[in-house]
This record gives structure tokens, C-alpha cells and sequence, in this order.
């Protein structure tokens, strides 16, 4: 299984040696293939760490939506 963080670590590094997105791009392309990020996710990375970020890992963000178990905000939402 290839690791995404070393595709961002790699990007990470491009970008503080002043590569060029597409440059930055294709040496992914050519280094991992198949299983390289899409471009759209690699820009998306590159624009981050172009803007300072310095982690490479994923923000936290929940894996579903919340549920709605409150009985007073669930009548409050029927009664509408």
C-alpha cells in the first residue's frame, strides 16, 4: 500500500526548492505512477505549503455527520 503522506511530504519538498507546480506534478507522476495523487489533490497540496503550511498530514475532519439526538432540537425541527 503506498503512503499519501510521502506524495505531501515530496511536494512539500518541491515547493521549498521553488519547483513549479507542474514540474512538481509530473516528478510524481513519475515517480509513483498509478498510484500518484490526482492533480487536482497535488495543487490542492502544493497551494498549501506554497501558503506556509508546514504539516503533512490530513485536517481533522468528522467521518459522518453529526446525529441529531436532542428531543427538544428534534421537536423544535418537526414543528417547522
Amino acid at each position: 500500500m503506498f503512503d499519501l503522506r510521502e506524495q505531501r511530504c515530496n511536494v512539500k519538498f518541491c515547493v521549498k526548492l521553488g519547483k513549479m507546480f507542474t514540474e512538481t506534478f509530473q516528478l510524481l507522476k513519475e515517480a509513483y505512477g498509478g498510484v500518484a495523487l490526482s492533480r487536482p489533490q497535488s495543487y490542492e497540496w502544493f497551494t498549501r505549503f506554497e501558503s506556509g503550511r508546514e504539516s503533512i498530514e490530513e485536517d481533522h475532519r468528522p467521518e459522518r455527520p453529526s446525529t441529531l439526538t436532542d428531543d427538544t432540537h428534534l421537536q423544535k425541527i418537526l414543528c417547522v
